[in-house]
C-alpha cells in the first residue's frame, strides 16, 4: 500500500484507537457511583502493575463514545459496500 493510501486511515485508526480505549474501559472495569457521577476503577497494567485508577464516567462522556461506535459503523458499512463490489 502506497504512503498516500495509509493517509487516508489515519482518521479511522485514530477513532479505533479512540473508541478500544472507552470499551475496554467499561467492559473491564468495576463499576461504581461517587458523588452520584458513575465512576469505573481498573487496575492500569499498562503503566505498572500496583496502581488503580478511577475515572468519572459522565453522560457527555459515555454520549461521545455512542457517537463514535456510530460513526465506526457508518464507515465500516461504506467499506464493507466497497468491498462487496
Amino acid at each position: 500500500m502506497r504512503k498516500k493510501d495509509n493517509k487516508k486511515y489515519d482518521g479511522l485508526k485514530r477513532r479505533v484507537k479512540k473508541f478500544s480505549y472507552e470499551r475496554n474501559l467499561m467492559v473491564h472495569g468495576s463499576w461504581t457511583m461517587l458523588n452520584g457521577i458513575p465512576c469505573v476503577v481498573w487496575h492500569k497494567f499498562l503503566k505498572d502493575d500496583e496502581n488503580v485508577v478511577g475515572e468519572y464516567f459522565e453522560d457527555s462522556r459515555f454520549n461521545s463514545f455512542m457517537l463514535n461506535a456510530k460513526k465506526l459503523m457508518e464507515i465500516l458499512q461504506l467499506m464493507h459496500t466497497e468491498l462487496e463490489k
